[in-house]
């Protein structure tokens, strides 16, 4: 019986482990704005992304302002768990977003060098000061890269 509750402790404690480490932002990946005209997904990974230094780069592009509300809530929720951040709001609305996240928690006990770190950009260009267009950006980036080495990738 204590075998039985040990092992269910720590397999209750692994999975609350792998749920810490989950976005909000993961949902918008899902598959939702694939059919969708006013949308564009980008997933890099593999060799493409390993010759950006990356093990993943996933990003989103919206243009339908009626989506861009649950994009902003979802990077704002991420937002709180960072470990860096740098943001800026207009009118009340996150317009600029950069997030150095949380390392996601190991899924297999082989031993790394170091921890792959996880990056989030947002931008809202509607609520640009000169010729705002109704387009937001999400990023999302996993790897060994610093953050120079981030800044650089996506222009900032």
């Amino acid at each position: 019986m204590k075998r039985i509750f040990l092992i269910l402790t720590i397999a209750c404690g692994a999975l609350m482990m792998a749920a810490q480490s989950r976005l909000h932002i993961e949902a918008l990946f899902d598959g939702r704005y694939q059919n969708s005209p006013s949308a564009t997904e980008v997933l890099v990974t593999g060799s493409k992304a390993q010759k950006l230094g990356l093990s993943e780069y996933h990003s989103l592009t919206l243009t339908d302002a009626a989506q861009f509300a649950a994009v902003e809530q979802a990077v704002a929720r991420d937002g709180l768990k960072a470990k860096e951040k740098e943001v800026e709001y207009r009118g009340g609305h996150l317009y600029y977003g950069f997030y150095v996240l949380q390392p996601a928690q190991a899924t297999s006990v082989r031993k790394k060098p170091a921890e792959p770190q996880r990056y989030l950009f947002y931008l809202n260009q509607s609520l640009a000061r000169t010729s705002p267009v109704d387009k937001v950006t999400l990023i999302y980036m996993r790897g060994y890269l610093s953050v120079a080495e981030v800044r650089k990738l996506i222009g900032r």
